[in-house]
């Protein structure tokens, strides 16, 4: 089961999440912002340098994780993956490579949370993820595949 929530209400738009018919929905609570260029960044939001993406719970147990991120197709990080070995790990933006920053100009950034297996990835992140091109900035819980991970991230609007 995939469930998304929202730690603390920021901006001018609401998450719907859960499983329905398989699909989470984030849905601007104005109408949405086509023809802005936003900047969609893993930054720090809270304060505590270094917890940017953090591993509540593992979905490979004691095995440890291997997790990438995509985000309009771009692949964070660019080559590779970040391994989180236990449970309470945290990591920077920058373990995620110098590229942690995506520009996007279609009103909603597509967004995928992903633990890499040799035989089928597991998509942590609730399927058709997006993010509204608008000014926004939180910490998410993300849940699925028996992982539960805490990313930080901004949406800027640049034009």
């Amino acid at each position: 089961m995939y469930t998304f929530s929202k730690r603390k209400a920021m901006g001018a738009w609401v998450v719907i999440a859960g499983l329905v018919a398989g699909t989470a929905i984030a849905m601007p609570a104005t109408a949405s912002a086509a023809g802005n260029v936003c900047d969609f960044s893993i930054e720090n939001v809270d304060n505590v340098v270094g917890d940017e993406v953090k591993a509540i719970a593992l979905q490979e147990g004691g095995n440890g994780d291997e997790i990438f991120m995509v985000a309009e197709g771009n692949y964070i990080p660019v080559s590779g993956t970040v391994q989180f070995p236990v449970a309470g790990t945290a990591k920077p933006a920058s373990a995620f490579g110098p590229v942690t920053n995506v520009r996007f100009t279609d009103g909603a950034l597509n967004f995928k949370f992903v633990e890499d297996d040799s035989l089928e990835n597991d998509r942590i992140s609730p399927k058709g993820m997006t993010f509204p091109c608008e000014e926004q900035e939180d910490q998410l819980d993300l849940f699925g595949a028996g992982a539960h991970y805490e990313l930080e991230y901004a949406v800027h609007v640049v034009q």
